[in-house]
Formats: structure tokens, C-alpha cells, sequence
């Protein structure tokens, strides 16, 4: 374009400003235009722009041949990653891709369908393309801000949590502290006590003893003062012999009596047990969702038994078995998931509810007469204690040295390990009730936290001093039934209604997954409501206990971690 030419030309095109000026807020006139960096310069930027060895290739147009950016878009100005120096202008249909000349040279020689897109623009693209892209890139770019918000609020859970965890540690630590500290104040106080006694005995001996030698010197003086005066001698000699059986009387209970002493025996079960831990507790990090992968029945009926089996209660204990309690044969029975059967059970004296592992291989019983049974698990199941309660114990669950239980109605009740009551609870904070009826318990055992499930409100959340936090319902949870714990920071809590098995993270509270579960077409199957669950997270095996001869197990998938 002359300069003639130029200066006949629209304002548009004179009037387009160095794209480097303009950025420091300077207005100069614009004469050429980079292809690569796609931006226009004055005289000035264009001579600084040649000077830089790195750009020495760049493209370069006069503005006048620029002329508007919608001009510029038959212009390739994108560089080969692979081979760098040579435009991006040529498009291979087989494959779909974009390639420079040796590209093309190198890899597409048996193409058939190789284009240059400056020449065959208008063959190759449509405008509609564009829109679609940019659509496409738009939701697609959504969908990741999307990700990045859901990630970065896990984020803000996951060091929310992991502080609750450390302030769970901590809080345990001082728990523990507290204890002993009472324990250590508790034995001091009887230790003082029991010297204060022995002192204040030792006293009195001492006192006796005093008056006793004195007694003994006095006598001694008046019999020798006697001497000379045989009347007098006998009189002394008489009372002398008085003051002495009264003093040998007087030894001889001494001397039995002077062997006292004070020591300490440390207890070895608490010994033994503080030698063999390494920790007081158990972090888990990953959550974790389930799903079915194996079903496997098994029969819980034996030989001795005369009724149906009528299962209210299940649980596994430390040494992997699992223990489930017959409500309608009153046993407690040891099931064997290796073998798939009943390895032996132990008869009780009245009809059983639930079971709970309160120690390792120590369970408790709750019982239809109000009792709750404490069995010591072995290679025999022994029976050795027994707590009577004021009220109906339906389920039980056991969480740092108390027995949380709940009555089926609308009270959840704890007591520590002596029967003592500590709490009831039944009422929310403003003195509403929280129940409609309260079924299973289950303890935390990723923090503090009980959790009971109520036939209509859903999973309660409590702390383990029974004050109510909170209540979790969702559409998954029409009418609830029982519920377990994973050990790994999530709930299983089974629906009544659809029988599926809801997963809840105890950390947020929400739903990760369900278990569907369908029925099968057999007899068994005409009384299906669940009477309690119980997890095993050692072999990924879930427990479902019907009122029945059956029970099912199901081995379980970890689906995300």
C-alpha cells in the first residue's frame, strides 16, 4: 500500500494503536503487526522487537497489509512443539491432526488427505465450529471449576478433620492423664489413710510403753528406798511383783503387735497391658465406599436347638469371630466365618437382645429380664458377671470404660462398668424429644461421637457423655432399623423399607453410597426385616442378622478410596 493509498484508507485501519504503548497507557500509531506474538507496534517497539535474537523469526507484516484482525486469521502463527521454527499450517484428514511440513514429511507420507490450511480455509472450517469449541471449552472448563470447588472443600473438611483427630488425640491424652491422676490421688489418699491408722496405733503403744517404765522405774525407786525396813520390803516386793506381771502382760501384747509396714503392688493386668501397647489409638484416613460383591448364607440353627432362631443381636470380637445372640434358643453362639457354621454357643438365663465387645474377647449381653451379662470369650465361653438395671435394655454399645444402651422407646441410658447410672437422655437442648424409637447404638471409632438410629428421625449424633448434637436424616433413610461402624469413619445403616444398606461418613455427615439389596424367591424370605448389622474390617464383611435360622453375609468391595 502506497502512502497515498494509506492515507485514503478508513480510520479503522490508520487508526489502530501499538498494542505494547497502549499498555502504558501511551497512544502511538501502530505500523506493523506480529504474526507469532499477534500484537501490533509502533516504529519504535517494531526496532526493539528485531533486536531480539529470540524473535529474529518472527513474522513481521506492515500494518497497511495487516490491515483489521479479522484479516489476520488466514495466517498460521502457531509453532510445531516437536519441530520448532516451522508454522503449524498444514492438516492431515486420516488422522485428525495438525501438523507442521517435516511432520507431515516424517509421519503422514501414506496420507492421502494432507491439506494447507491458509489455502484451504474455506473447505476445512466453519464458523459454527468456532462456537462449537468455545461452547464445549466453556463447559467443559465449568465442569473442572466444578471439581476444583468440590476438591478444595474436601480439602477444607480433610484439615478440619485431621485437627478434630489431633484434638481427639490430645483430648484422650488428657483423659488419660485425668485418670491416672485420680487414680495415683485415689491410692495416695488410702495410703494416708491406712498409715494415719497404723500411726495413731503406733502412738498409743508408744504412750502405754512410757507409762509403763515409768511405772516400772517408780516401783524400782520405792523398793530400793524400803531397804532396812523389812515390813516396808515386803510391802514393796508384793507391789513390785503386781507392777511386774502387769508389764509382761503388757510386753507380750506389744510385741505382737509391732510388725506393721507399708508397700505398694502395682496391679500386673494394667502393667502387662501398658508393656504390650505401642499406641492408645487408631488413625484412619481414607474413606472408603462399599459395594456388593459376594452374598453367602449361612445356617446359625443346631442340633440342641428346639425353637427357630430369633437373631436380635450380632458382633465380632477381637479374635475375628463372630458372636450372635439367640433370642429364641436364649444362647449366645459362636460362629466360625471360615467354615461357615456355628463352632460352639453358651446357654443363658434368660432370653438375650444385643452383644457389644467391651474388652478384648469380652462381650455383654443385654437381656429381656433387664440384666446385662458380661461372658468371657476363650477356647469356652464363660459367664462371670452380671449387672441388674431399672429399665428394658434392648441394644448396647461400649466406648472408654461406659455401657451406652438404649430401650427401644425414647430414652438412651449410660452407665459405667459397676451399674452406676451417669446419664439419661431423652430430650434435645431446648427439652424436645429426640426419639420416636430408638433402636441400635454404635460408638465412633474415629473420635468421640455415639451414634443411635431412630426408627423415623434418622442417625442422632450424641457425645459420649450423652448430650445431644444432632440429627441426620436423608431420602434414603425413610424408617431406620440398625446400624454399624467400619473403623474407618463410616456408618452402614439399614433401611427398613427397601432393605438397601445407606453409607454415611461420619465426617461430614452425608451419604456415599447404598447397597441395594434384593430378596431372594425363597422361603426365609417371608419375614425379611433386619434385626442388626455388625461389621468385620478385617475381611470387608458385613453381617445381616434376620429373624431366622439364616444369616448373610456379604463380602464387600472397596469401591473408592
Amino acid at each position: 500500500m502506497s502512502t497515498e493509498e494509506f492515507e485514503n484508507a478508513s480510520d479503522e485501519i490508520k487508526n489502530i494503536s501499538c498494542s505494547v504503548c497502549s499498555r502504558k497507557n501511551v497512544r502511538r500509531e501502530a505500523k506493523a503487526y506480529c504474526t507469532e506474538c499477534q500484537e501490533y507496534y509502533c516504529a519504535s517497539c517494531t526496532d526493539m522487537h528485531k533486536m531480539f535474537s529470540s524473535m529474529s523469526g518472527h513474522r513481521l507484516l506492515d500494518k497497511s497489509t495487516a490491515g483489521l484482525p479479522s484479516t489476520l486469521q488466514n495466517i498460521p502463527t502457531e509453532y510445531c512443539s516437536i519441530h520448532r521454527g516451522r508454522l503449524l499450517e498444514m492438516y492431515c484428514s486420516n488422522h485428525e491432526e495438525i501438523l507442521c511440513p517435516t511432520c507431515a514429511a516424517l509421519n503422514h507420507r501414506s496420507c492421502q488427505s494432507i491439506h494447507l490450511i491458509p489455502d484451504e480455509i474455506d473447505s476445512l472450517y466453519r464458523r459454527s465450529e468456532f462456537d462449537e469449541a468455545t461452547k464445549q471449552l466453556h463447559n467443559i472448563q465449568k465442569g473442572m471449576e466444578d471439581i476444583k470447588k468440590s476438591k478444595e472443600t474436601r480439602m477444607e473438611e480433610y484439615i478440619k478433620c485431621r485437627k478434630e483427630v489431633i484434638d481427639s488425640v490430645k483430648k484422650f491424652r488428657k483423659e488419660m492423664e485425668a485418670a491416672l491422676e485420680k487414680l495415683e490421688t485415689d491410692l495416695v489418699k488410702k495410703v494416708e489413710t491406712e498409715c494415719d491408722k497404723t500411726e495413731a496405733v503406733l502412738q498409743t503403744e508408744i504412750i502405754e510403753v512410757r507409762k509403763c517404765i515409768d511405772e516400772l522405774k517408780q516401783t524400782a525407786s520405792q523398793l530400793m528406798k524400803s531397804v532396812g525396813n523389812r515390813v516396808q520390803e515386803f510391802v514393796c516386793v508384793k507391789t513390785s511383783e503386781k507392777v511386774i506381771r502387769k508389764a509382761n502382760e503388757a510386753e507380750c501384747l506389744l510385741q505382737r503387735t509391732n510388725e506393721v509396714g507399708t508397700s505398694f503392688s502395682v496391679d500386673s493386668i494394667i502393667q502387662e497391658f501398658l508393656e504390650e501397647m505401642y499406641t492408645f489409638g487408631q488413625v484412619f484416613i481414607s474413606k472408603r465406599t462399599y459395594a456388593e460383591e459376594k452374598l453367602t448364607e449361612v445356617y446359625v440353627r443346631t442340633p440342641n436347638d428346639i425353637n427357630k432362631c430369633n437373631i436380635f443381636g450380632a458382633c465380632f470380637i477381637d479374635d475375628g469371630s463372630l458372636l450372635l445372640a439367640d433370642y429364641g434358643n436364649i444362647t449366645l453362639k459362636r460362629v466360625d466365618l471360615s467354615s461357615y457354621s456355628v463352632r460352639d454357643y453358651v446357654e443363658l438365663n434368660d432370653s438375650p437382645f444385643a452383644i457389644c465387645e467391651t474388652y478384648p474377647n469380652n462381650v455383654a449381653v443385654s437381656h429381656h429380664n433387664y440384666v446385662i451379662q458380661f461372658v468371657a470369650i476363650g477356647k469356652e465361653m464363660v459367664k462371670y458377671k452380671k449387672l441388674r438395671l431399672g429399665h428394658f435394655c434392648f441394644s448396647l454399645a461400649f466406648k472408654d470404660g461406659k455401657l451406652f444402651i438404649s430401650d427401644r422407646n425414647i430414652s438412651v441410658y449410660i452407665y459405667d462398668m459397676s451399674g452406676i447410672l451417669l446419664s439419661k437422655t431423652d430430650t434435645e437442648n431446648a427439652g424436645n424429644p429426640i426419639f420416636s424409637e430408638c433402636r441400635m447404638v454404635v460408638p465412633s471409632t474415629i473420635g468421640d461421637k455415639v451414634f443411635v438410629v431412630d426408627r423415623d428421625n434418622g442417625l442422632i449424633t450424641f457425645d459420649s457423655f450423652g448430650n445431644y448434637e444432632s440429627t441426620f436424616t436423608d431420602p434414603n433413610l425413610i424408617q431406620t432399623t440398625a446400624v454399624c461402624a467400619d473403623k474407618r469413619g463410616n456408618l452402614f445403616v439399614c433401611e427398613v423399607e427397601s432393605l438397601n444398606i445407606v453409607q454415611i461418613s461420619e465426617k461430614p455427615k452425608r451419604v456415599i453410597g447404598v447397597i441395594v439389596r434384593e430378596v431372594a424367591e425363597n422361603p426365609r424370605d417371608s419375614y425379611v426385616r433386619v434385626s442388626s448389622i455388625c461389621f468385620d474390617p478385617n475381611g470387608n464383611k458385613l453381617i445381616v442378622v434376620y429373624s431366622g435360622d439364616y444369616i448373610d453375609v456379604f463380602q464387600l468391595a472397596v469401591t473408592h478410596v
